[in-house]
């Protein structure tokens, strides 16, 4: 990153690895610049994961809403969303708000 600061692949690294690490303000810091360049449906996911798990609720659906808008269909949502329930579990989102969650979006 200190290379090459516009480097989407090695931003979305730091990012994901912060979230997963329980830096949550730095990976906040680093979606927000990605979503700023170039995003993908995976970048405003895990930006729904970590406003989630702070308990935003509304910002969270934006997100995701956000990110079911650049899936090419629902499936691949829920495919995407699914693939990474087991980490927002372990983080503290109790699996069954999750359905819920699916039916605000």
């Amino acid at each position: 990153n200190f290379l090459q600061p516009d480097n989407l692949k090695a931003l979305r690294a730091i990012a994901w690895y912060s979230f997963i690490c329980d830096k949550t303000e730095q990976a906040v810091k680093y979606y927000q610049i990605i979503i700023g360049m170039t995003p993908i449906a995976t970048d405003y996911l895990n930006m729904g994961h970590i406003l989630w798990i702070e308990g935003k609720i509304k910002k969270t659906v934006d997100y995701y809403r956000s990110a079911l808008n650049l899936c090419k269909d629902k499936d691949e949502f829920l495919t995407l969303f699914r693939s990474d329930a087991a980490i927002i579990i372990k983080k503290g989102i109790d699996a069954d708000s999750i359905p819920l969650m699916l039916d605000l979006i």
